[in-house]
């Protein structure tokens, strides 16, 4: 049996949730696929999630309490100041991935979504991950849009879930956003984050203004 809590709730420690990451993120980077995550110290991890009021979820063996799972929830408003939920920092060990796991931590992060009255979810991943985009897919989330970050060596893809309806959230509003954000990023920036030459070149004529 499998046990989803709050990491108050168990014996460890954030720094034991950064460590299980980097582990399972360390296997999926020798594939050739990177995450931020494995760039961030715990501290800063921390922060992150106390500047959000967030919620660390784990999953456990019932009977040994063994780490399985984590996924973390983070509270936000948008333009519009309507309260929406990102969901970071998920991964299951290795050897227990495909048994549901990950569904049970999302399921959980969902409903503490809806029960603080978040309208949406928004996650993200790399975009040379085609296992975590399926996934995404599948639970009914929808490309939303394409960027990328400072120090990362990859393009990333976030996805959107709506629990109440709009416009913002539909198929139609999500596929335009996608593939606008899509095409602005690798016209202006790198994987990495830094700036291609056409984006050094508006951002000179920017400075200039």
């Amino acid at each position: 049996m499998v046990q989803i809590k709050e990491l108050s709730e168990t014996k460890y420690t954030l720094k034991d949730i950064h460590e299980f990451i980097n582990d399972v993120y360390e296997k999926r980077a020798d594939a050739g696929i990177h995450f931020q995550a494995l760039s961030n110290s715990t501290e800063t991890i921390e922060h992150r999630i106390k500047d959000n009021h967030g919620i660390v979820f784990v999953a456990v063996d019932d009977h040994t309490q063994a780490l399985l799972g984590t996924g973390t929830i983070l509270f936000h408003t948008d333009e519009r100041n309507i309260p929406y939920a990102g969901f970071i920092l998920a991964a299951v060990r290795p050897d227990v991935q495909g048994q549901g796991i990950g569904n049970l931590l999302r399921r959980r992060r969902e409903e503490c979504a809806k029960e603080h009255g978040c309208h949406y979810v928004i996650s993200t991943t790399a975009s040379n991950a085609k296992s975590s985009i399926q996934y995404h897919l599948k639970n009914g989330s929808r490309k939303y849009g394409f960027t990328s970050y400072k120090n990362s060596d990859y393009y990333s893809i976030s996805f959107r879930k709506d629990f109440v309806g709009s416009f913002q959230g539909s198929s139609l509003y999500c596929f335009v956003r996608y593939h606008l954000t899509k095409i602005k990023t690798k016209l202006l920036f790198r994987e990495d984050g830094s700036f291609t030459k056409f984006g050094s070149f508006c951002f000179d004529i920017i400075k200039k203004k």
